[in-house]
């Protein structure tokens, strides 16, 4: 008994070298793997830079091992926005959400890519910043810089603006002033300011011994084609109302005014966006001047993508603020879930400079215009 017992402590030492050696080699794969790994190439983008809510585009990842050390199952830790729909992860929340991109094996000098659908959810600037891999129990990071920027979903306003002609200069009108010079009224007498390509050089001519003998065409005038579209963030309804619905009512505006702004660049009219709201974490409210073009229609989405569904200001004080730029001939498209005595004052003002102004109600009120 004694001498069987000695002979298997004698084969379970001349194990030890062998578990030793097993031990080692398995502590100098761990290293070489977690060397491997931090030598790494990564790098991901996404197909396009800017989206409205609702497309869908590709994240694409780039992995490079230029190492001679083969990598197997690689896990790749990413935090993503629930704002943004990854693969088949399109759950609503706030805040970020942990998704893994398994790598199942990585030879040695090969290079893989990988493409992830994305949904664009919901409004927003989405910047991606690091992802990380697990290697010997420690989580390596990799600058991973990305940025996508979301767009509110234009909606549909048909009867929002004038029709085109209106827009182009076409109907005659008593109220938006811009003078077409192909449209003579009549005759009247030289006024301080007028342009030496009104006077009319036959009427001069015939009233030379007249007191007032400079004589100019009387022009009429076409509609204008300036807009300034204006989003209340601020409430007012007694019942209350939860921040789930507020937000979801302020998107409503926000893409009821992206879809207007859309309408009034396409008709090539000036176009400016204003909203009472807190904007970048700094500003109170958010203003874009009126200008054409498709770029500025761009830069007035990528602020609506940054606004906070928050008021910061009332919007009788951001009115003041519209009144103060001097703002003449200009229809004022107004959005909001309210009307009052003060801000039916601050409208009224703004129609003795030549403006109009178009009330759209959101919410459970109607349209109603001045």
């Amino acid at each position: 008994m004694f001498e069987k017992l000695l002979y298997f402590l004698i084969d379970i030492l001349k194990l030890i070298p062998i578990a030793v050696l097993c031990y080692g080699l398995y502590r100098l794969l761990r290293f070489l793997r977690a060397a491997a790994v931090a030598k790494l190439s990564y790098k991901r983008y996404f197909s396009e830079k800017a989206a409205f809510v609702g497309a869908t585009l590709d994240m694409v990842e780039e992995i490079y091992n230029p190492t001679p050390f083969p990598l197997f199952f690689l896990d790749i830790e990413e935090y993503i926005y629930y704002g943004l729909g990854i693969d088949e992860l399109t759950e609503s929340g706030k805040g970020l959400r942990l998704f893994v991109s398994r790598v199942n094996f990585l030879l040695p000098f090969m290079q893989i890519k990988r493409t992830h659908k994305i949904s664009c959810l919901h409004r927003g600037v989405y910047t991606l910043d690091t992802v990380s891999i697990l290697a010997n129990g420690n989580m390596i990071p990799f600058e991973a810089s990305t940025t996508l920027t979301v767009y509110p979903e234009p909606a549909k306003v048909p009867d929002a603006l004038p029709p085109a002609s209106l827009s182009l200069g076409e109907t005659v009108t008593n109220h938006a002033l811009i003078s077409d010079p192909f449209s003579v009224s009549g005759i009247r007498d030289y006024r301080f300011g007028d342009t030496m390509h009104g006077i009319n050089y036959k009427a001069t001519a015939r009233s030379a011994y007249s007191p007032n003998p400079i004589k100019v065409n009387n022009y009429d005038f076409s509609q204008n084609s300036n807009f300034l579209v204006c989003l209340n963030f601020h409430t007012i309804w007694k019942s209350g109302i939860d921040n789930e619905d507020y937000e979801e009512l302020m998107e409503q505006g926000l893409s009821i005014c992206a879809g207007i702004v859309n309408l009034a660049i396409r008709s090539g009219g000036r176009t400016g966006f204003a909203a009472n709201c807190k904007h970048d974490g700094k500003e109170k409210f958010l203003v874009y001047k009126m200008n054409s073009g498709m770029h500025h229609y761009l830069d007035i989405l990528y602020g609506m993508a940054q606004v906070q569904p928050i008021d910061g200001m009332s919007f009788a004080a951001m009115i003041d603020h519209c009144i103060a730029l001097n703002t003449h001939n200009t229809q004022f498209i107004i959005i909001t879930t309210y009307m009052d005595s003060l801000i039916s004052q601050k409208l009224t003002a703004l129609t003795r400079f030549n403006n109009t102004v178009k009330i759209i109600m959101i919410g459970e009120r109607r349209d109603e215009e001045n």
